[in-house]
């Protein structure tokens, strides 16, 4: 029999026992830790009151460590005896952690003049096995709270999940010493891992985890170093960019200073970062009773990251389970959200394992939405063409253009890369071919007297050819007829509308083309392959990808940039009919 004793050595040696003394500074007492508990052991442990808190009682936190350990490493046979020198009435009256004493295998021996003959009888008892699930459910009835050291229920929150996902991947030995030690000697962290086991069948194998993710990664959470680097590291591999801003964030007495320097750390960034997984407290102020969503540092950042680029993806990533918080992140354009996992969380044997394969899934969407940026850089470029741009008779197309681009953006904001049926990339793309329909229409203009189609002041006709001397050769120009059409219907009435020799969008364009900007042909800016890609999508159902809603920006880009045209009405002159 091995019996620990605290501060007992009559006792000790009077039965000739083994004999640890168990600190008495309260800082060492805390760290203090039995070794492992061993088979057919009964182990004896002195438990007396605080000062100056009576309720707690030395000696009861080494008891349960010790369980605790006994119960995850499947040690069953073992026995645990708690004495001290007042009756067990009294130690489960005052005691706060009193119902220890209903745990199986354990009980309360008092230190009076028959302690030695006592523990003679329990040295022949026979030690029978913990039944494991009454156990648990016990150790589930323990008031065991939060340590005081945490202001927050945000910070128990925070250093559970990043322990918990870490076991999940068997990654916890990437995690920082500190943040390794808080949690082995916490009575309150070992409290949650005993009640919430991570079994073999929960572990999820890292060997692929990062396939399908190939995009640049910044974390932005006041509590990086906590380990959150890492675990992020490991889940998405060396293929993946990866940074993270946080830790610095503590020494800002301002929340406009935390804003502002994660502004700068995007800013900098060449290119922007893809996905950016941002935590929505970062500073004290966000700790604040009755803070609205809006003044939250996160929310606030994450709007200055939607002015910057609304296409990059931003992930919040939280241990709030507020609805309002979330539905407001979501109003103002995150695109997803990974929660951080509290205790009661952890009470479903699934959601660790679900949690850690949710925030892989939201991630590898994250990154095949990547390519939003560049299509926003490029309606941002597109912008600034049209706020620079000064063909004076079509300003009221630059004011159209700008809501069309707005339009665009929404329909392919709402684009799954996950879905084989979703067409929003394909319906954005038309949106923008409205803006090129726009702008011809804009531009071409006719003369109700003679019939005529013109580009400003150049006639359009139709070019043939161009020889070697750049002599270009033309057909008549184009006219419409005002000629009147008739149809005769089943009942001899007839219906006339006008007849007018209508150009068609391919050819507006060509003109445009050739006698706006000085192409010899229509075949140049990716425009023909622009006009089949709609067609094939209105005809033949063909859906458009993001690389051709790229080309649509640039060729809309150059068409309406006052800086590309180059027509003169002299340079026709001598032209071949």
């Amino acid at each position: 029999m091995q019996i620990i004793n605290f501060f007992s050595e009559s006792t000790g040696n009077a039965l000739n026992i083994d004999y640890v003394q168990i600190p008495n500074d309260l800082d060492r007492l805390s760290d203090f830790e039995i070794s492992e508990p061993e088979e057919d052991k009964v182990y004896l442990i002195e438990v007396s009151p605080n000062k100056p808190n009576n309720l707690k009682y030395h000696g009861v936190e080494i008891f349960l460590k010790s369980y605790f350990k006994s119960l995850t490493s499947g040690v069953e046979k073992v026995r645990f005896i708690l004495c001290g020198f007042e009756d067990e009435l009294s130690f489960f009256k005052y005691c706060e952690l009193s119902q220890v004493l209903k745990l199986p295998n354990v009980s309360y021996l008092q230190i009076n003049a028959s302690f030695n003959e006592n523990l003679l009888k329990i040295e022949s008892d026979a030690i029978q096995k913990i039944a494991k699930s009454l156990a648990l459910q016990g150790i589930r009835n323990i008031n065991i709270r939060r340590p005081l050291s945490y202001k927050t229920n945000h910070s128990i929150i925070n250093e559970w999940s990043i322990f918990r996902w870490s076991q999940i991947l068997c990654i916890e030995q990437n995690l920082p010493e500190y943040i390794k030690h808080e949690i082995k000697n916490s009575l309150f962290f070992r409290y949650l891992m005993t009640i919430n086991e991570i079994k073999e069948t929960d572990i999820i194998s890292n060997s692929n985890l990062s396939s399908g993710i190939s995009s640049s990664v910044l974390l932005i959470d006041d509590e990086e170093e906590k380990g959150w680097q890492s675990f992020f590291k490991t889940l998405l591999g060396n293929n993946v960019k990866f940074d993270s801003i946080g830790k610095d964030f503590k020494s800002e007495s301002i929340q406009e200073g935390v804003i502002e320097e994660a502004k700068r750390k995007i800013l900098q960034s060449h290119p922007f970062p893809d996905i950016v997984i941002l935590d929505l407290r970062l500073h004290d102020h966000d700790y604040t009773n009755g803070i609205k969503p809006s003044d939250l540092t996160g929310i606030k950042i994450l709007q200055e990251i939607k002015n910057i680029n609304k296409g990059i993806q931003v992930i919040v990533f939280s241990a709030t389970n507020k609805a309002t918080n979330l539905q407001y992140a979501l109003d103002v354009g995150a695109d997803g959200f990974i929660m951080k996992e509290s205790p009661e969380n952890s009470k479903d044997s699934n959601y660790s394992k679900e949690s850690v394969n949710q925030i892989i899934s939201i991630l590898k969407t994250s990154s095949k939405r990547s390519f939003l940026k560049d299509i926003w850089e490029k309606i941002s470029t597109l912008n600034d063409v049209i706020d620079n741009s000064a063909i004076p008779f079509i300003n009221s197309f630059y004011q159209k253009a700008k809501i069309e681009l707005e339009k665009a953006f929404a329909i392919i904001n709402l684009a799954d890369p996950n879905s084989s049926s979703d067409k929003s990339l394909s319906f954005g793309f038309l949106q923008l071919f409205q803006i090129i329909e726009d702008f011809a229409s804009e531009i071409i203009d006719s003369d109700d007297q003679q019939g005529y189609y013109y580009v400003n002041d150049i006639i359009v006709r139709k070019m043939v050819s161009r020889d070697s001397k750049k002599v270009y050769k033309f057909e008549e120009p184009i006219k419409y007829d005002h000629s009147l059409r008739c149809h005769k219907l089943a009942d001899n009435h007839q219906i006339t509308e006008s007849r007018t020799t209508k150009m068609d969008l391919n050819y507006k364009i060509g003109s445009i083309m050739i006698f706006m900007f000085g192409f010899s042909n229509s075949n140049v800016k990716n425009w023909p392959e622009i006009n089949i890609i709609r067609h094939k999508f209105v005809h033949d159902g063909i859906r458009v990808r993001h690389e051709e809603v790229c080309k649509i920006l640039d060729f809309i880009t150059f068409l309406i940039d006052d800086k590309n045209v180059n027509y003169d009405i002299n340079r026709f002159n001598g032209i071949e009919y």
